[in-house]
């Protein structure tokens, strides 16, 4: 299960890297895509595009708890939940910070 979180966060990056909206749009959470589409007014594959998410240092491991997990990857990494039996992204470009909530360029629902 942690492997499948692992490969949902890579594909994200790369989608990300690749400036693949609709990759990363296919990649999140519908609630994320529907955040970033209400807060742009722009269809999501536009402004995932847009969005300024850092490249992702080495990833660690996945930790997994149920349906929710967390790559960590220094500032890019990356919340996801377990939907339908599929890892998708629920927040991205997240800073990691002690007794504090992340800080994420991307997130949502």
């Amino acid at each position: 299960i942690a492997a499948d979180a692992e490969r949902a966060a890579a594909g994200f990056a790369q989608a990300a890297a690749a400036a693949d909206g609709p990759a990363m749009c296919d990649l999140m959470v519908p609630g994320t895509a529907e955040d970033l589409v209400g807060d742009e007014g722009v269809p999501c594959a536009q402004a995932a595009t847009a969005l300024d998410l850092p490249a992702p240092a080495d990833p660690g491991p996945a930790q997994v708890w149920g349906d929710s997990a967390l790559v960590a990857a220094g500032a890019a990494s990356v919340f996801l939940a377990r939907v339908d039996g599929v890892w998708l992204v629920r927040a991205a470009g997240c800073e990691l910070r002690d007794g504090e909530p992340a800080d994420c360029v991307l997130e949502g629902g």
